[in-house]
């Protein structure tokens, strides 16, 4: 009962955030391991001339069975997701990583202690 009354009060855990990096989240469509990368905005992004706004090309590779593949995400010119595709891994939320991988377990699981 207490428990679930104070699980409410207990801080979130925050999702990664620093003035140059775009932070992605993925998961490889052969084995489903969770994939967090981050794009710089000063080197990892193109200009879309025909567009407007930047591209993201990169290419990726999981911890599990290290199958590599390819994103491409188009931003406008406020880094906002215009368009975003995964050739072999498919595009997942901060909350989806954080539950696939854990980590908001282990964050409440060592403030209890």
């Amino acid at each position: 009962m207490f428990r679930k009354l104070f699980s409410r009060l207990r801080p979130r855990l925050a999702e990664p955030h620093d003035p140059h990096g775009l932070y992605f989240y993925l998961t490889c469509d052969r084995c489903g391991a969770p994939v967090m990368i981050r794009a710089d905005k000063r080197y990892d992004l193109q200009r879309d001339g025909e567009h407007g706004g930047f591209l993201l090309r990169k290419e990726v590779m999981d911890g599990r069975c290290f199958t590599p593949f390819f994103i491409t995400v188009r931003l406008d010119g406020r880094y906002r997701i215009v368009e975003q595709t995964g050739d072999g891994g498919s595009f997942i939320s901060w909350e989806a990583y954080k539950a696939l991988t854990g980590l908001e377990d282990e964050a409440h699981n060592t403030k209890e202690v």
